[in-house]
């Protein structure tokens, strides 16, 4: 998308002020459609803090972001993320 599809998509769902732009990797293309948007910051979900929320009137952020937010912020993604690194450990051990 260009800079101008990106402006498209906020007037239509209203984002008028600054706005976070949450993504799970780097991505070249949103960031370049993104970047010329004076009220529009990127930012990776892992990398997401209180201080850019908070500094920010609107939060546009993909499913994928708020997936990896919950593995690595909830305890039960912490938990779920345990368990899958135990199995892994346990399948390391049989093929060894």
């Amino acid at each position: 998308p260009k800079t101008k599809q990106a402006q498209e998509l906020m007037d239509a769902i209203g984002f008028d002020s600054t706005t976070l732009v949450v993504l799970p990797a780097p991505s070249y293309t949103v960031s370049r459609s993104f970047e010329n948007l004076v009220t529009a910051k990127i930012v990776l979900a892992r990398n997401l803090n209180i201080k850019d929320i908070f500094s920010h009137t609107y939060l546009l952020i993909s499913k994928d972001s708020i997936e990896l937010l919950e593995e690595n912020f909830s305890p039960r993604g912490h938990e779920m993320h345990e368990t899958n690194h135990e199995a892994n450990e346990d399948e390391q051990e049989a093929q060894a």
